[in-house]
């Protein structure tokens, strides 16, 4: 969901996107949507998380076990434009297949959720 905005960061594309995951997951839980609620379900279970341990959690100690910072903004991503960013994230082609697309509002929440 907000791979392509990080794409034109100097920083490592696959740590910007692992540090945003928890935020973007947080997004989804709770939308009520079956096929979204298993696939985090089978994810939690391919990770091997406790029992009713949350995704965005069990991701967030695995950064932190790995040495990942645990948002954007401690990977040193230098954009904190809010409004820039989810009207950025609103118009990327790549979203508009995301099981939910996010309002420009929620764009917002996810991103300062993700610059931590």
């Amino acid at each position: 969901m907000l791979g392509h905005i990080f794409a034109d960061s100097p920083l490592h594309h696959g740590a910007l996107i692992t540090a945003s995951a928890p935020a973007v997951i947080r997004f989804y839980k709770g939308k009520s949507d079956a096929d979204i609620d298993n696939k985090i379900e089978q994810i939690c279970k391919a990770m091997r998380l406790p029992a009713g341990t949350d995704l965005a959690t069990g991701i967030t100690a695995l950064n932190t076990r790995i040495g990942l910072p645990s948002s954007v903004r401690e990977l040193g991503y230098p954009n904190d434009d809010l409004d820039e960013l989810s009207g950025h994230a609103e118009n990327i082609h790549f979203n508009f297949t995301a099981p939910i697309r996010p309002t420009r509002d929620e764009y917002r929440e996810i991103f300062a959720d993700a610059l931590g």
